[in-house]
């Protein structure tokens, strides 16, 4: 058998005969870059009770849900560009951006686990 061969067109990393190309990370360890700040966590904080609260309406309205990750990525990129550009602030970083999408994902998650715990524990009292 010969050794993988990859064409140039198809996605994904290299692959030659001595193996797959050597990953690089986005974020080298050796740079300091702005993460956990108050900034990224008040605002995952309200995008996650605001998505927390529409999951949890259209969970117990539906009966089923959708993850709120990417809307809240994309929303916290979107107002961080904005308050940059409106106030003159620098602009956040991807792991100020990923703290964001963090908490608001988790908020998120806890509505849903209430809402599909508390019907089963009122209807089990009845």
């Amino acid at each position: 058998m010969s050794a993988p061969t990859q064409s140039s067109d198809t996605p994904g990393p290299e692959v030659t005969r001595a193996g797959p190309a050597e990953h690089k990370p986005y974020v080298p360890d050796e740079e300091v870059m702005p993460e956990f700040t108050l900034g990224p966590v008040v605002v995952g904080a309200v995008l996650g009770i605001i998505f927390g609260a529409s999951s949890l309406y259209l969970l117990l309205k539906v009966g089923m849900t959708v993850s709120a990750s990417v809307p809240i990525a994309v929303l916290s990129i979107t107002l961080f560009r904005a308050f940059s550009k409106w106030f003159g602030i620098r602009q956040a970083t991807i792991l100020e951006n990923n703290i964001v999408q963090t908490a608001g994902s988790a908020g998120e998650s806890l509505a849903f686990g209430v809402g599909v715990t508390m019907p089963a524990l009122v209807a089990h009292r009845l």
